[in-house]
């Protein structure tokens, strides 16, 4: 298993970049980063864990190159199993610590560093190249989540992330970065086949090259790594390393009209169970777009080539990724994101599922320190293969209220409703989760 070794290095070749580069290179003009791409990940929200909370809201407060942070949460839920009958409910609290590291100092976290078990290559969407660091831009990221159960007890664990990521621009428009994410975690409650609690080691780590040709063309070339490990026994024939290889080519038209194009080479190699191996190729064409000051657009479709090596287990077939956003007032506003891809299968009796998801969300800013947001979202999954065929609908609603108290002092309280629909009754639930939260950073 792939241990988290990139931290210490990337933060050493900072620090010595800072005197070694000052003299080489002229100041890199400062423009504002681009917000990270939001494109819905709710299709991976029943399989894919969360990660150990971060609370980003409260960094934009102040620069700085040390943001520890603290969250205490009181979680509660009617269906912690997540079964179809004798279901289990308690309430939890969890302890979350953590600390930020940036170099030179920084008020956001701003990449979408996110591993997903279940998409091919490790990661549900491409991670979006910033482009508005200086001349280098270093950071390292601990979080955990330390969850204690007032009536299971058996159920009391420790959820652990550490990442980092150093980036280096040089003259003439060329850059490289290279980051990487090591995951303590668990599988959420009935994503497989069993209710056994599934717990995990997962490291994603990878290289971007990126070059400006001239002023409108740029190409980039990316490699990414993916190791992921079950810690049970009964589930290590999920284990499996992935290597995805992608080029991509962007056009800029105008200030506001980015056309793009993308090739991905993947290679999933499970570890033990071979008949679940695959080669996937994509092709990708799509636009970033942004056609009025408070209109967002960015789309990408293709094709994707799947080729396993089991009767049932490949396919080509259409795939695409959606995200507008819509600013409605200077307060307000609203995004709607949907997908349709291939992914790995969650149970035993499948190659490999198709997965379709929408969401919407609403956000609105009442004051400075109140602020609200309501998102939903629907994800059909249809298992592929050659035993029996399985398709489940997931439907969320999750209104949320933050209250910022000051600089140092965030507030939240949401509620959540799962349901989740199956052509297999036994895989069918809903489950209403309460969420009580005080965060500090600094």
């Amino acid at each position: 298993m792939t241990k988290l070794l990139y931290t210490p290095i990337l933060l050493s070749l900072c620090l010595a970049s800072q005197q070694a580069f000052a003299a080489e290179m002229a100041p890199a003009a400062a423009t504002p980063l681009p917000a990270p791409s939001v494109l819905s990940t709710s299709s991976e929200a029943s399989t894919q864990a969360k990660d150990a909370f971060v609370p980003s809201d409260l960094f934009g407060k102040r620069s700085g190159y040390i943001h520890p942070f603290m969250s205490a949460t009181l979680h509660s839920a009617d269906n912690i199993n997540s079964t179809p009958t004798d279901t289990l409910s308690d309430w939890k609290a969890i302890y979350s610590p953590g600390v930020w590291l940036a170099i030179p100092a920084q008020r956001e976290i701003f990449l979408n560093l996110n591993a997903s078990n279940t998409s091919p290559g490790g990661r549900y969407q491409h991670m979006d190249k910033q482009e508005g660091f200086s001349r280098y831009q270093a950071y390292a990221l601990y979080a955990a989540d330390i969850e204690e159960y007032h009536k299971y007890d058996e159920r009391n664990t420790v959820k652990q992330s550490g990442e980092a990521f150093f980036q280096l621009n040089l003259r003439g428009g060329l850059s490289f970065d290279v980051y990487d994410k090591y995951s303590d975690n668990e599988d959420p409650s009935g994503t497989g086949d069993t209710a056994i609690i599934d717990k995990y080691k997962s490291n994603l780590g990878g290289i971007i090259v990126d070059y400006d040709l001239t002023d409108k063309f740029r190409v980039r070339a990316d490699y990414t790594n993916f190791d992921l490990a079950y810690d049970d026994i009964l589930s290590q024939g999920k284990d499996r390393t992935d290597n995805s290889y992608a080029l991509y080519t962007f056009y800029t038209i105008s200030p506001k009209t980015e056309l793009l194009a993308e090739y991905e080479y993947i290679d999933v190699s499970y570890d033990i169970n071979d008949p679940q191996d695959s080669t996937q190729h994509l092709i990708y064409a799509g636009i970033n777009w942004q056609p009025t000051v408070k209109t967002t657009i960015k789309g990408k479709a293709g094709m994707v080539d799947r080729q396993g090596e089991v009767s049932g287990a490949s396919e080509t077939a259409p795939i695409f990724e959606l995200m507008i956003s819509q600013s409605l007032t200077d307060k307000s506003s609203v995004t709607l994101s949907a997908s349709h891809k291939l992914n790995e299968s969650t149970i035993s009796t499948a190659s490999y599922s198709k997965d379709t998801t929408a969401s919407l969300s609403l956000n609105q800013a009442f004051t400075d320190k109140l602020s609200a947001s309501l998102v939903g979202s629907v994800t059909n999954t249809n298992f592929q293969g050659d035993g029996p065929n399985r398709t489940d609908d997931m439907y969320t609603l999750s209104p949320t209220v933050k209250y910022v108290f000051n600089d140092y002092l965030l507030g939240e309280l949401a509620y959540e409703y799962t349901q989740r629909d199956s052509s297999d009754p036994g895989f069918e639930y809903d489950n209403n989760t309460f969420l009580l939260r005080v965060s500090t950073a600094f």
